[in-house]
């Protein structure tokens, strides 16, 4: 699905999408749940984040196609143990680009384990702001995958974030599949490597 415009009007507030979530974390996932998330941040001190964000919508026909979830989870578990196996952590994000709220949980839900899902306001929402529009411009299309990673350094009274560095998008439900066939890679030698150094810094 793609878009070029914007209709519609805003259903609820961030409460509301808390409430959601709550409402449907109970939802029966399809079986393709081999992916765990990290958790909390325990005793790190310094770390790199590898996070991979899908934006997809409920409404969207090749975001609904049978064989992405598998896809999806197998995309998560190859890079989460990519990561791990340097010692990084890992965050998979959904993201629904729906104007309501409770469609767009329940969608997400479906397609496995999130640690973090932004759902609302279709177009508008922080989703699309994060991952298409402003801070991470790129096609408006559906379905898609954004790969970056950030360092972390965690001290006694703040957490200081990094700048995200994009590392790979892919688009569309085709493009997705086939990339997690040949291993979800993106390069990660020179950008994981970049990244340790900036994280080992003082």
């Amino acid at each position: 699905m793609r878009v070029s415009g914007v209709v519609g009007a805003m259903p609820w507030a961030v409460l509301g999408a808390t409430l959601a979530w709550l409402t449907y974390g109970v939802v029966d996932r399809q079986e393709v749940d081999g992916y765990r998330p990290d958790g909390s941040l325990g005793d790190t001190v310094r770390t790199t984040d590898l996070l991979v964000a899908f934006v997809a919508s409920s409404n969207c026909a090749g975001s609904s196609r049978s064989d992405l979830p598998p896809a999806l989870d197998e995309m998560r578990t190859i890079l989460q143990n990519r990561a791990h196996g340097r010692g990084h952590r890992f965050s998979a994000i959904g993201v629904s680009v729906d104007w309501d709220v409770d469609a767009g949980v329940e969608f997400l839900m479906k397609l496995g384990a999130w640690d973090e899902i932004l759902v609302g306001r279709q177009w508008l929402g922080m989703g699309a702001t994060t991952f298409v529009w402003r801070d991470k411009p790129g096609d408006a299309s559906l379905p898609q995958v954004i790969l970056f990673q950030r360092s972390i350094r965690v001290g006694k009274t703040r957490i200081e974030v990094g700048q995200d560095s994009v590392l790979k998008r892919v688009v569309g439900v085709d493009s997705i599949i086939s990339w997690v066939r040949q291993r979800a890679t993106w390069g990660e030698r020179t950008a994981l490597r970049r990244l340790d150094s900036e994280t080992a810094r003082p």
